[in-house]
């Protein structure tokens, strides 16, 4: 797991309220980088 997960999960944890604003900007980055991958691997 990447350092920054780790960072990310226990501010959520201690900050609710900052997890539910970054939650839509992380969902947004993982379906990009999914496509990217899709993409590098001829499966998109």
């Amino acid at each position: 797991m990447p350092r920054i997960s780790g960072y990310l999960t226990t501010i959520s944890y201690l900050f609710p309220g900052i997890g539910r604003a970054l939650r839509p900007l992380l969902e947004k980055k993982g379906r990009k980088t999914k496509e990217q991958l899709k993409k590098e691997r001829g499966q998109g």
